[in-house]
């Protein structure tokens, strides 16, 4: 059996809008995929709702973090823990839910496409689905694209990637890192 995908959420003051049902639907259909919460020194009680979300559930998982670091640090340091762990591919989604979590199935898919049979892991670096139906939160496309390279930019320099195979790929000894913007 393929070692799972695992997903880190950074989280920084969720307590209150965390959609806890969402998770614990998602991943009672997808127990292949796992979630890696970071909090980020969340000033309200997302630590605790984050370990009373993780309780009991094996495809769950906390990070804390503190003092508070920014997304792309907590986003580095959950990629970071989580490739020291058993997976097969690492990537992240926001706590809001701005891009479903439905999309992390095809992430899956492409995940067991790319790198098969080989000992690597793929990191997903993230997209963001433009359609009224489906972001929750509101958001210009020039913020998407922004955060996207910065965060991309913040992974691939903390990782040290050096090898660019495509524009859409990076390598670094095993680890293939893909940016998908949709």
């Amino acid at each position: 059996m393929l070692a799972p995908v695992l997903i880190v959420v950074p989280c920084y003051a969720e307590a209150e809008r965390l959609d806890r049902p969402v998770f614990l639907d998602f991943a009672a259909e997808h127990p292949d995929i796992h979630f890696l919460f970071v909090d980020d020194g969340s000033p309200d009680d997302t630590l605790a709702v984050l370990h009373a979300l993780a309780d009991g559930q094996p495809t769950m998982d906390v990070l804390a973090l503190s003092p508070n670091g920014g997304k792309a640090e907590a986003v580095r340091q959950g990629i970071l823990e989580a490739l020291t762990r058993e997976c097969r591919a690492v990537g992240f989604r926001d706590a809001d839910l701005a891009t479903p979590l439905s999309a992390i199935v095809e992430f899956a898919k492409t995940a067991w496409r790319s790198l098969p049979g080989s000992g690597g892991k793929l990191c997903y670096v993230g997209d963001r689905t433009v359609t009224a139906t489906m972001s929750r939160t509101p958001r210009s496309a020039g913020r998407w694209v922004i955060t996207a390279i910065i965060v991309a930019v913040a992974i691939v320099m903390a990782l040290g990637l050096w090898q660019v195979d495509s524009p859409k790929l990076l390598r670094l000894s095993g680890l293939s890192l893909i940016g998908l913007l949709a």
